[in-house]
């Protein structure tokens, strides 16, 4: 099962590299090629960069 919708995944960029992210499913988060990781809570993503 997907952490969020297809839709969604493909315009979602990292706001750090602004490269494509992939769902880590066994984590619950999205990452980038660079390895900038964002959580996913109840589908929503957090694309907040970190601090």
């Amino acid at each position: 099962m997907s952490l969020i919708s297809s839709e969604l995944l493909e315009i979602l960029r990292c706001t750090v590299c602004k490269e494509a992210v992939i769902e880590d499913e066994a984590s619950s988060v999205l990452v980038c090629p660079n390895g900038h990781r964002f959580p996913v809570s109840d589908g929503i993503p957090n694309m907040l960069p970190p601090d």
